[in-house]
């Protein structure tokens, strides 16, 4: 028996138990075309994902729009640091972003925008949404310098707590 074996292998195998008749070539045909069904299934979902991408231009990790920050901006940064973060920053050095500062097109510096949660971000923003090089505080004293991408902290970065 193996590549040329002509009795087991052109045949189509059928089994009959006592009760039931197992048919071999039918269920690798079932098999196929579930996997010719969760195929489309994925290309389905990839195409709405697609599509909603280039209908919006920008993308959550969900697959949908990136969702539009709740909040306002406002004139005066509140000083939210206890006494372990003001400890914490006066020893280490200045967080030092690896990207120069020009400023890309489309991304712009704004100033002091409190959110909803009472934190408040200071930063670039692109389209709406916190990107590029940004600050911000937690009204427990915690704070987080460094990245942003889609309303997200992304890349490098660091938070004192």
């Amino acid at each position: 028996m193996g590549a040329g074996c002509s009795v087991c292998c052109t045949e189509a195998k059928t089994e009959t138990l006592p009760g039931h008749t197992l048919d071999y070539q039918a269920e690798r045909q079932q098999i196929t075309e579930n996997d010719a069904a969760a195929k489309i299934q994925a290309r389905y979902r990839g195409f709405k994902v697609r599509r909603q991408y280039t209908k919006n231009g920008t993308l959550n990790a969900q697959g949908g729009d990136v969702p539009k920050m709740k909040g306002q901006f406002i004139n005066k940064l509140p000083d939210y640091s206890t006494p372990q973060t003001r400890s914490a920053s006066t020893k280490l050095e200045p967080f030092k972003y690896e990207q120069d500062d020009q400023l890309p097109p489309g991304i712009e510096k704004k100033g002091p925008y409190e959110l909803d949660t009472g934190s408040i971000y200071v930063g670039t923003w692109l389209d709406g949404c916190r990107s590029g090089k940004g600050v911000q505080y937690w009204k427990d004293g915690s704070k987080y310098e460094g990245y942003w991408k889609n309303n997200m902290a992304n890349g490098k970065g660091r938070l004192l707590h």
